[in-house]
This record gives structure tokens, sequence and C-alpha cells, in this order.
């Protein structure tokens, strides 16, 4: 009996949890009013700048072409700019050399292992200035690492 009030009660708890984190309908389209509003009276030129710094469209310029599966299917880049937890299997960038690729990949880990993705016995010091100095001591990682951060800040479910 006690474990059907405890059940009951956590299902409350965990519904009103999602309740405050999921916003209201009139929420929603509060914000989407307000951003067509905020997009309206921008100049068209400036509308146009800000579209050239999506990472979407760097993306698909500049990003190497992933395949996974039995029939080695190609991944589609949005699908590329979205948390995973697991490893990647090469640099999301087309990178100069196979050594830069393998540093790209180390840093990945370097990343899930930051974010606690990953299991580590180091500290989460140690681990950012392993990131930066990558950063630092690799300029053709530069945009590499900014695209693995971007990567697993989007749609990540530990927020």
């Amino acid at each position: 009996m006690k474990e059907k009030a405890s059940k009951s009660k956590e299902r409350k708890e965990l519904k009103e949890s999602q309740e405050l984190r999921e916003p209201k309908n009139a929420d929603r389209k509060r914000v989407q009013e307000s951003d067509k509003s905020i997009r309206r009276s921008l100049p068209k030129e400036l509308q146009e700048e800000i579209n050239m710094f999506q990472l979407v469209h760097y993306a698909e310029e500049f990003f190497e072409t992933h395949k996974r599966g039995i029939f080695r299917r190609q991944v589609p880049v949005k699908e590329m700019l979205c948390f995973s937890k697991e490893i990647i299997p090469n640099s999301l960038t087309r990178l100069p050399s196979e050594a830069s690729a393998k540093e790209a990949v180390k840093n990945f880990k370097a990343i899930l292992m930051y974010c606690g993705d990953r299991p580590t016995k180091n500290e989460s010091i140690p681990l950012a200035q392993d990131i930066i100095a990558r950063a630092i001591t690799h300029p053709e990682l530069r945009d590499e690492i900014y695209c693995q951060l971007c990567k697993q800040s989007c749609y990540n479910p530990s927020k």
C-alpha cells in the first residue's frame, strides 16, 4: 500500500517538475510572435548577414561527410550538429592531416569527459585546460573544437 502511495507521489512530482520546465502554449506563442517581430524589424541586409553565420550553413560547406550503418548512409548535417554520447569516429570538419584528425577525436573525448558524458578519474579543470591548450597549440583545430562544443550543447539532455 505504501509503495503505491509513494509511486503515485513520485509520478505527481515528476509531472509537476515537467510542467515547470515546459513552457505553456501561451508562452510559446508569445515568444514566437516576439521573435517574428524582431526579425521583421531588422533591416534585410542585417538579416542576411546574421543568416550567413548560422552554424548549419558553415557545417554544410566545411564538414566532412560521415557515413554509418551497414549500407554506409550519409549522416545528415543537422544530426551531426546535435548532442551525442558516442565518440565521433573522425573529425567533424575537413582537416589538413591525419594527425590533426586524431587530435580532433582526442579533443572530443576530453569534451565528453569534461561534460560528464564519459567516465574519467581526472578533475574538470585539467580537462578544460587540455581542450584550451589543444586549441592554442593546433590553430588548425580551432574551428573543429568550436563545432564540437556547439554540437555537445545542442539538445543536450543534461543542460
